[in-house]
Order: structure tokens, then sequence, then C-alpha cells
């Protein structure tokens, strides 16, 4: 599997060095070759820092293929994310986050499940994280979380964790779930959740190491009215799509505008959605194609 690593970043100077190195003493080492990944390119999207965060990838000269994008003016994760997604060319593409919350040996379980269960779409959840002690956070983002997941429910029925910043996509689901994206800021992971399930991507989503790093850039009161604001324009298309009628719908959204719009929550059918069990085992008659990976979980993560 060649692998592209999208990362956004905005003002990223102090943290993203250290991210890089991780994902470089991980990928250059025994434990990705073993699982048959290469790391093809590591894309950090530059939001507009003010700081030095593009000078971080223009100047990293290691084994780790890092290149960057740059955007001039400070547009939101969601445009970042864009930006580098569709720019990857790797078979699979993973959107991870500048202060590595995620420990690299996560990404290695993301990729064997998606090969194992065949899926579009591998999602990290700390929900599910946190049921096995895998995650480390304090009590006001789990509340906030809590809250955003009620509100958000409705619109990505099935998912209990939208906004772990580790999700990887098959390339063509990558390109095209991200070229329909409209969300420039926060939201834009449920946008993009919610497109793949009404276009029919198959969706796992499995628990991850979780660990809150100091250093987020994050404004609890201003982001969160800004998260919430685009969600109420997610439901909004939602509401358009299920009482448009079938030619003004086609119209206005293309192949998102289904005969039968998925109902919101309460009536949706089942999503196409599984839960990865870290102890099922693949059939060996496969196991070239799927092959059994043992993930590292060390209890601390490496100084």
């Amino acid at each position: 599997m060649r692998l592209s690593i999208v990362i956004p970043a905005y003002n990223e100077e102090q943290r993203l060095p250290s991210t890089l190195s991780e994902l470089e003493a991980f990928f250059v080492g025994r434990s990705a070759m073993s699982a048959k990944i290469a790391v093809d390119e590591v894309i950090v999207v530059d939001d507009g820092s003010r700081d030095g965060t593009s000078e971080v990838t223009r100047s990293w000269n290691g084994p780790l293929p890092v290149q960057g994008i740059r955007l001039e003016q400070n547009q939101g994760k969601g445009a970042a994310a864009r930006a580098g997604m569709l720019a990857a060319r790797g078979d699979c593409c993973l959107l991870y986050d500048a202060d590595a919350a995620t420990p690299p040996a996560e990404i290695i379980n993301l990729a064997a499940t998606m090969r194992q269960r065949q899926a579009d779409v591998v999602i990290g959840s700390r929900v599910m994280g946190a049921r096995e002690n895998l995650v480390s956070m304090q009590w006001h983002r789990r509340l906030i979380g809590r809250i955003y997941k009620s509100i958000c429910t409705a619109l990505v029925p099935g998912i209990e964790d939208m906004a772990c910043g580790a999700k990887l996509f098959t390339r063509a689901a990558a390109h095209d779930l991200f070229s329909r994206q409209k969300i420039d800021r926060f939201a834009f992971d449920v946008e993009v959740l919610s497109l793949a399930q009404r276009l029919g991507y198959s969706i796992v989503e499995m628990p991850v190491r979780w660990e809150a790093i100091p250093g987020s850039k994050v404004n609890l009161v201003w982001d969160s009215l800004n998260m919430l604001g685009g969600v109420l324009k997610l439901y909004g298309t939602h509401m358009l799509l299920r009482n448009l009628g079938g030619p003004a719908r086609r119209e206005a959204f293309g192949d998102l505008a289904v005969d039968q719009p998925a109902p919101l929550a309460g009536t949706h059918r089942r999503p196409r959605l599984a839960i990865y069990r870290p102890e099922e085992e693949t059939d060996d008659t496969n196991a070239d194609a799927s092959p059994d990976v043992s993930i590292d979980r060390p209890s601390t993560r490496a100084a």
C-alpha cells in the first residue's frame, strides 16, 4: 500500500517538527515495512500561518518525503484538508492532525482494517478508544465531544466520533468526497462523512489510542460556534434534499439527490458501517491481500 499523509497545519511551528519526527521514526523503521505500507508523501498544508510552519516543511531533510502546500490566507481546516487530499497521489490518503494525538502505530491499524474489510473509509474513534482505556483527554473536551456528537448524530447516523484527526480514505473516495466538500472550517469532517454515507461508500469506525497534546489552536468559544454554524448548514442541505421535488433536487444537488433521499435519524436505514475488532483474524488463504498485523500500543508515548 502506497500512503499519502495529509496534515492541515495552522501556526504549528512548535509541534510540527515532533510530529514529522515521530512519523519518520516509525515509517522508516521495521513496523511499517512489515505491514507492507510505504509512505509516498507527507503533504503539510499551511493554512496561512503567521509563524514558521512553512519553513519547517521546506527545511525538512530527513528520509520522510515531506512536501508543502501553502494557502496564502487562513481559510480553515476544511479548506486545508481539501487542498491536501485533492493533491494526494497515494493508493490511500490519510487525514492526520498536526499534533500526532493519534500515534503513528495506529495508522498501521487503520490501513490493515481497510485491507481486511475492503472499506472505502476507515475512521479512528476516540469514543471507542475510551472504552478500552486508550484515550487521555481533559474532562471539558470529553463534554464538548459528547455535545457535538449529540448534535451531529442525525447527520451521520451510526458514527460515534466524527472529529478524530485520523481518517483513512482510498484515493478514489478521497478525491470524490473532498471535491464535493464545501465547508472550509470546522464541521467539514461531518460533511465528508455525511457525503460518504449518502454516496454509499463503506465506512469502518475503529478504536484508536489518542492523547491530548498541549498547544491546541482551537478556541473553545469561537470554534464551537463555528462548528455549530457549519452543522446547521448541513441540516439545511438535508432538509432541502428531503423536501425538494425530484427534478429540482437533481438539478440542485446532482447525483447526491437520490430519488429517496436518506431521512434524518430515527427513520434512517442502517448505513454501511462496521466496527473493527482487533482480536479478529484474517483468513490464512487471503494472507497476501490482507496480512494479519499486530499493533504496538505502548502504555505511554515515547519522550
